[in-house]
């Protein structure tokens, strides 16, 4: 798992036109919200239907540990 700042997401990620640019989002969230964190996992395998991998759910388990911890996703985590 890796922790990337608001800033990375808003430059590192692909802006279609057919999407809104990422930087949109935090945006409004941190309007009605304050404080905004991105999680994101990169999957294996792209395939459609295709099912989780075991590295997959462990990182989905990983997260939801987390955030039923309450666990504070702004520090570095591995």
């Amino acid at each position: 798992m890796t922790v990337t700042v608001e800033a990375d997401v808003a430059t590192n990620m692909l802006f279609t036109t057919h999407s809104l640019p990422i930087s949109f989002l935090p945006k409004e969230l941190k309007s009605c919200c304050g404080s905004v964190v991105f999680l994101g996992i990169q999957p294996a395998q792209l395939e459609f239907m295709s099912p989780l991998t075991p590295a997959m759910h462990e990182t989905v388990e990983k997260i939801y540990g987390m955030l039923k911890a309450r666990s504070d996703f702004t520090a570095s985590a591995s």
